[in-house]
């Protein structure tokens, strides 16, 4: 039923030569660098998404303000967002794919079915990214221009934050996060093995996939699954945008977005600019990732 889904979780049908057991846990590697090379090309266009998502603003406005912001705090918010997204994405490829091997090289687990051990690994690897949102908190808070003033830096903030509102300030807005991680996880790593096996079948004598194929793919699984998380990340927004007091509940605060405008389209403003967005970083992300695999791994 699933003969889509290949045995390999990297995807790659090649083994690894001895003189390459250097890069044992390479996918950690990888991942954090192609996540590196990702947030350093878009992170501007990141940030005018962001001011949609909190402000309920169209993208020519968003972009407005943060020229009106001027050059010198178009990367303001930029260290959190580099360190939390090297380490989320470090974490995603690497945690799903040594939890997959950990399926794969135990018998005990040769009942559960090869979509399964995916979509496990997959939540599993989401789980331990959300580990990281300290660095996603503080980032909100350095984009937002009123805490401009109150916030130097990112050690300033994440230690003020500890200071005054305690530890569990660092994970307000955490499960809209867990369900957007894991989520997106699942149609991600799913989703390029069931294209990339259509791909080998189509083309059985290319066993290396094209960097353009990696960009096109990669950026339209991460499109839709911009699409489908965004009201996450709207209501992740809203959540965080607050510093102190009570902690929200998702349902309360998907509520909250609707009733501020009057509809629900309030849950959806600045998806065609994170649709662009998603293409353009998930494409960078995965042609990145899966060239720097290939290299480690060449067939």
């Amino acid at each position: 039923m699933f003969e889509w889904f290949s045995s390999n979780s990297s995807g790659i049908t090649s083994h690894k030569p001895r003189y390459l057991t250097f890069f044992y846990g390479n996918e950690f590697v990888c991942g954090g660098v192609a996540s590196f090379v990702n947030v350093t090309l878009v992170y501007p266009f990141h940030k005018t998404v962001f001011f949609q998502q909190l402000n309920g603003t169209t993208w020519w406005e968003s972009a407005l303000k943060l020229h009106r912001e001027g050059m010198a705090n178009v990367y303001r918010g930029f260290l959190p967002s580099l360190l939390q997204r090297c380490a989320t994405g470090s974490l995603m490829f690497g945690v799903q794919s040594k939890t997959e091997d950990f399926f794969v090289k135990y018998y005990e687990f040769n009942t559960v079915s090869y979509l399964s051990k995916k979509v496990i690994s997959s939540i599993v690897a989401g789980c331990f990214e959300a580990t990281l949102m300290p660095f996603e908190r503080v980032q909100t808070i350095l984009q937002m221009s009123k805490h401009a003033n109150s916030y130097k830096n990112t050690f300033h903030a994440i230690s003020s934050l500890v200071r005054l509102h305690g530890l569990t300030e660092l994970y307000r807005g955490l499960s809209p996060v867990l369900c957007r991680n894991c989520f997106g996880n699942v149609l991600y790593f799913c989703g390029w093995d069931v294209l990339n096996n259509i791909r080998q079948k189509t083309s059985p004598s290319e066993h290396k996939t094209s960097p353009l194929w990696s960009f096109i793919v990669g950026g339209l699984l991460g499109a839709c699954i911009g699409v489908a998380c965004f009201p996450m990340n709207v209501a992740k927004a809203k959540m965080q945008s607050k510093v102190g007091g009570g902690f929200e509940h998702l349902h309360t605060t998907i509520l909250e977005l609707v009733h501020e405008k009057g509809r629900v389209s309030r849950l959806y403003r600045g998806v065609p600019a994170n649709f662009v967005r998603s293409i353009i970083s998930w494409g960078i992300t995965t042609v990145t990732y899966r060239t720097l695999l290939e290299l480690q791994y060449p067939v």
